[in-house]
């Protein structure tokens, strides 16, 4: 009984791992020093929305990026979502000059392709992307296919889920499971993850991979 037990715990042990790595991937933040040249903050609902203009007002003051691409049309009340964002990213102590509204977007695509015409006439080279953290990973992979032939360095700085979703805990609850499931069924649908991805992101795991890359015949 004691042999059944120690597999037992072995194999949910192994399974709770899996999902907390899984949850870093959906998480796939970015850890950098040298300060961005904006960020772009995607509108939603206003509990999601204020996580994320918190964390771009941290980043703000932290001299770790210095303009703020605010992007969102559907309505809180009588704001689009990018007045929305700028009303709390000015009591936040944001300069008005450092913000940047962008008020079509209304799903993640347009907040990226809408986005683009922005970054592009202002010769931004380095973009910091603020979502949710079980959502981060759709942004970032939506930003690669977007900005694909501006020569950008994309960085993920989500924005926290507590507590409905958490990395170590998000498992242990429905609405975990559902926000979870809300990305995974939207990276399948939006064809997301691609090969190319795949292969950048594992490749350096191969040598065989890696090096034939980098030495093509």
């Amino acid at each position: 009984m004691m042999y059944i037990a120690m597999l037992l715990s072995i194999f949910f042990a192994g399974i709770y791992l899996s999902l907390v790595c899984f949850g870093y991937w959906l998480r796939h933040e970015t850890k950098f020093d040298e300060p961005a040249d904006v960020a772009i903050v995607l509108g939603s609902l206003p509990y999601k929305a204020l996580v994320r203009i918190q964390k771009a007002a941290q980043l703000y003051h932290q001299g770790l990026v210095g303009k703020l691409i605010l992007t969102g049309k559907p309505k809180h009340g009588e704001y689009t979502e990018a007045q929305w964002l700028r009303q709390k990213a000015l009591l936040l102590d944001i300069l008005d000059s450092d913000l940047i509204l962008e008020e079509a977007a209304t799903n993640t695509r347009e907040n990226m392709e809408f986005s683009y015409p922005i970054i592009k006439h202002h010769g931004f080279t380095s973009v910091i992307l603020i979502q949710q953290e079980f959502s981060q990973v759709r942004g970032y992979l939506t930003a690669r296919q977007v900005f694909v032939d501006l020569d950008i360095r994309l960085i993920n700085q989500p924005a926290s889920a507590h507590p409905y979703w958490h990395v170590h805990t998000w498992m242990f609850h429905r609405i975990g499971w559902r926000y979870t499931w809300m990305t995974v069924s939207r990276l399948i649908r939006y064809r997301l993850i691609t090969r190319d991805y795949l292969f950048s992101a594992f490749g350096s795991m191969i040598p065989f991979y890696s090096y034939n890359r980098k030495h093509p015949k």
